[in-house]
């Protein structure tokens, strides 16, 4: 352990036995309420599934001398999770200032003006260590080397708040896979490192298949994988170099489907930086036949959409003429798929600083696009807005500014679509969330966290969310469910054995009535 991080853990230390003195006055034995403040926090003894991992961007404001001034964007919402349950502990010890959303910490334990804050927490049914916290600085860039410094360094990279509670308990069969998760956690840098040197002896169809159950394990765990799963699919391209043959190894959609989405991207990203091809002179519209032709059938849409991340990438984040090349698609459902794909790379964390977005105007460029394009534009846009306003109500009330009825529906869904991965394993909690917006478009908001939840883990998880939404929403919820089960299955039978998960005979009949 470094100087830096046992001065950390001693002023820590120090102030666990003030507030323990504080807040438990009561104890099984005198003894017992003496040493217990003492008791050092044996991170490894507890399970994943009690521990909850906060990841955010912290960038520098002021210099105080001792103290430094920080942005804190986002870490409202971790503060008012339902799981932390010493969280106004936490935000005294970082002077944190709701309204200017802001932290102090220790000048020198930051090692960039732009670093990574790390908060995590025990849960309170854990039986090693409940409600217990900490949290760390790290570099933006920094990646393990060692699992010897995973309790201090471990660096999550996702630019979402997630929630690793689960109640399973799968066992991973690989031991490599069991290597990576172990050392790497949900850092997908240094996982592909790991990959990188396996395959040098490993099979590619054996390297395919570790990078399948890591996905596997981040679903399981309730990650919102699909940025993640994007980088393992521009991974996978690289390791075969070839489009067809990856794309044949990602037709499973794991993640919603993001390794397709990944390979596309890198084929695109060598056709134009290794093959000196111009933006112009790429062709596209035939990539995805191997799927099929039909853009409604899970895994040609996917495709598509990663065309659309693709073409973004290709055209160096020039949102306006990346755009028009989608038009080139003949269905227009195809389009709007090639058109979600683009608008998600320009407000993916990663694209950040050269995507096409204004801190000054939270909308753009959404209000500078022809209509048919805006609707999909504001769908991923709210991701963007989210992060700037750093609260879910604030961010609402943008999409209540918006002209266009279909552009705020358009808002509202893409938030559902936002929040969906926080709640992964605690569904109940998108309802409040999605009722602090206007009413009269809460159901979209229902509706993007149910597209996100059904797509990366399947019909039970999409049935258990609809059990949670109001009866407003529950018969649209079904409408859809049975629509996704009648495109993923052309048997009857099996439709209606997937409907029957159904609360109750009328929505079980609204769900397999879609299957035609």
């Amino acid at each position: 352990m470094s100087k830096t991080y046992e001065k950390i853990f001693v002023i820590a230390a120090a102030a666990m036995v003030i507030v323990a003195l504080f807040y438990f006055p009561l104890s099984n034995s005198y003894l017992g309420f003496l040493l217990k403040p003492f008791e050092e926090i044996e991170w490894e003894t507890i399970s994943p599934k009690y521990i909850v991992k906060n990841s955010l961007l912290i960038s520098q404001i002021e210099n105080q001398g001792e103290k430094c001034k920080l942005s804190a964007k986002g870490l409202d919402s971790v503060i008012e999770h339902q799981f932390f349950t010493q969280a106004n502990d936490f935000a005294n010890k970082v002077n944190y200032e709701k309204n200017d959303e802001t932290i102090e910490l220790p000048c020198n334990i930051l090692p960039e003006k732009e670093s990574r804050l790390h908060v995590w927490y025990v849960t309170e049914d854990s039986p090693n260590f409940p409600n217990s916290f900490k949290y760390y600085v790290s570099p933006l860039s920094e990646t393990i080397t060692s699992t010897q410094n995973l309790d201090e360094e471990e660096i999550i990279d996702n630019d979402s708040i997630f929630d690793e509670k689960s109640d399973d308990n799968i066992p991973i069969e690989n031991p490599h896979v069991t290597q990576i998760i172990s050392q790497c956690g949900t850092d997908e840098i240094c996982a592909i490192q790991i990959l990188q040197e396996l395959s040098k002896t490993e099979t590619s169809e054996a390297i395919f298949g570790m990078v399948y159950e890591i996905l596997s394990e981040y679903q399981r765990m309730g990650v919102d994988c699909h940025g993640l799963g994007h980088h393992y699919g521009e991974f996978l391209y690289a390791e075969t170099g070839n489009l067809y043959d990856s794309i044949s190894f990602a037709l499973d959609r794991k993640c919603s489907n993001a390794l397709t989405m990944g390979i596309v991207d890198n084929y695109f990203k060598t056709e134009v930086f290794f093959e000196d091809k111009a933006p112009d002179e790429l062709e596209f519209t035939t990539i995805c036949k191997q799927f099929g032709t039909d853009p409604y059938q899970l895994g040609y849409g996917e495709c598509i959409h990663g065309v659309g991340h693709a073409l973004l990438s290709a055209y160096s984040y020039d949102v306006f003429p990346a755009v028009k090349r989608c038009d080139e698609f003949t269905e227009n459902v195809e389009k709007r798929l090639c058109y979600e794909g683009l608008f998600m790379e320009n407000t993916n964390f990663d694209s950040q600083p050269v995507a096409a977005l204004d801190e000054n105007d939270l909308h753009y460029p959404c209000n500078q696009l022809e209509e048919k394009y805006a609707g999909a534009c504001y769908y991923y846009q709210i991701s963007h807005i989210l992060r700037e306003k750093g609260n879910v109500s604030d961010a609402l009330k943008e999409c209540d500014m918006l002209e266009k009825e279909i552009y705020k529906r358009f808002c509202y869904l893409g938030m559902g679509r936002q929040i969906s991965p926080s709640f992964y394993n605690n569904i109940e909690g998108i309802v409040p969330v999605c009722k602090l917006g206007l009413p009269e478009y809460q159901n979209f908001c229902f509706q993007g966290a149910l597209i996100v939840l059904n797509e990366d883990s399947g019909f039970d998880k999409g049935f258990k969310v609809c059990r949670t939404f109001p009866d407003s929403f529950k018969q649209d919820c079904y409408t859809l469910m049975g629509s996704w089960i009648a495109i993923a299955s052309s048997d009857r039978e099996q439709v209606e054995k997937e409907c029957s998960k159904a609360e109750g005979k009328e929505y079980f009949e609204i769900c397999k009535s879609e299957f035609n």
